[in-house]
């Protein structure tokens, strides 16, 4: 009955949040660079932003760009460069003559950024994380068995962008030590413990977890290590687990926020 009950437990677990990262910390960076996702019209001007022409130019779809400054009513921006197939954009948006010493900056509408005409273009580098890893409950094996040995402990690794037109979406490779209550009985020992005890152990894991907006979903692998194992003769010391686990909002988010650079189209 009492293995039942462990199954039982275990699943629940499974369920809710086991192998999440409860606090992790990831930098959510801010970006200078946007996407417009539909034609504009735009007027040339000078990197203070004072125009050069009254002609309007049309700003292509699905072009990126890199804000400058902003005015009342607009905002400088300059282009990415366009590859050397699409010459013809590179000399008319990118640059003021062949040489590609001087850039050509234009002025947007402020009314594009509000209007969902611009969406903003992420950094896409890895960042650091770090945070508190919560691990509820472990699958073992030979022979298998579910546990539910809770392990706490800091971690450390990186986080990406799943997307550089997504703030909600990320990847974090984590890596953690931690202290794990093992509890001990006839079974985890080959007869040796007869009477059920707990011991402390020290946990190592790696693993990731996979950020789709508020919901989580993470797995780890790890390996428990007691102290005089000789005296106890634990079947599962030095022996990999896995854990994996679904949850809502457990990884909280930093909204300090760091420019991306700029690249081509």
């Amino acid at each position: 009955m009492k293995r039942l009950a462990d199954v039982a437990i275990a699943l629940c677990c499974i369920g809710l949040a086991s192998a999440i990262p409860s606090a992790l910390i990831g930098q959510s960076p801010n970006t200078f660079h946007f996407k417009l996702v539909t034609e504009a019209p735009m007027y040339e001007c000078d990197i203070t932003g004072k125009t050069l022409s009254d002609k309007v130019v049309e700003a292509p779809v699905n072009s990126v760009f890199t804000t400058i400054g902003e005015l009342k009513d607009s905002v400088i921006i300059r282009f990415w460069e366009w590859n050397d197939k699409e010459e013809d954009k590179q000399l008319t948006l990118n640059f003021m003559d062949t040489s590609k010493q001087e850039y050509r900056y234009f002025l947007l509408p402020k009314s594009h950024f509000n209007s969902g005409r611009v969406i903003p273009r992420y950094r896409t580098k890895p960042t650091f994380s770090a945070g508190t890893i919560v691990i509820p409950v472990k699958v073992r094996s030979s022979p298998f068995d579910f546990s539910t040995d809770i392990t706490l402990g800091p971690s450390a690794g990186a986080k990406w962008r799943l997307s550089p037109y997504s703030d909600e979406n990320f990847f974090n490779a984590m890596m953690g030590f931690g202290v794990t209550h093992i509890t001990l009985d006839s079974l985890s020992t080959e007869g040796v413990i007869r009477q059920t005890s707990d011991r402390p152990a020290l946990t190592l894991s790696f693993g990731g977890v996979f950020e789709f907006s508020n919901a989580q979903i993470g797995f780890f692998v790890g390996w428990d290590y007691i102290s005089q194992n000789a005296q106890n003769q634990w079947i599962y010391q030095g022996k990999p687990w896995l854990s994996l686990g679904l949850g809502y909002a457990i990884i909280s988010r930093s909204t300090e926020q760091v420019p991306g650079q700029a690249g081509k189209q």
